[in-house]
């Protein structure tokens, strides 16, 4: 019998409209990246299963408990602001938190997930970091990673 993952990608922002029609939502990129790096390649879309869901169009939310994973999407929106589409977004990542369901978040995604589950983020006052940062890594960061400083490499947006 084949084992399922039920992939829920809730994306967030829209690519332009030449990238919309070449390659997809981000979602799809996303998912085209996931499938093809996987080792082996996950190209049957027999063993994995995915939803992908609008935030902004506020698109009905999956129920939690028919999830096995969660992927919450980069936008251009700030998760400091409480856009139309952020309380249910938020009871949608403590609901799958609760319940321990993996969840990854990219950019906005990975903040909402903070957000939601009580941690603080603010605007950098600096504006949007883009390019190559440096980041002082902490005491854990140090254990994890091996490393005083890490260096990430944070695409340009539009």
């Amino acid at each position: 019998m084949a084992q399922y993952f039920n992939l829920v990608i809730l994306e967030s922002e829209l690519p332009s409209q030449d990238i919309l029609q070449d390659y997809g939502s981000y979602g799809d990129i996303v998912l085209h990246a996931l499938r093809y790096t996987a080792n082996p390649p996950i190209v049957h879309t027999s063993t994995l299963v995915v939803t992908k869901r609008s935030v902004l169009e506020q698109d009905p939310l999956p129920d939690v408990d028919e999830t096995d994973g969660v992927l919450i999407l980069g936008s251009k929106h700030s998760a400091s602001d409480n856009d139309p589409w952020v309380p249910s977004l938020i009871r949608f990542i403590q609901q799958a938190y609760l319940m321990g369901k993996p969840l990854v978040g990219i950019c906005y995604g990975h903040q909402m997930i903070a957000r939601a589950l009580g941690g603080k983020i603010a605007r950098s006052p600096g504006g949007w970091e883009l390019g190559v940062t440096d980041m002082d890594v902490n005491s854990t960061g140090r254990r994890v990673f091996g490393a005083d400083k890490l260096v990430s490499t944070l695409a340009s947006g539009s």
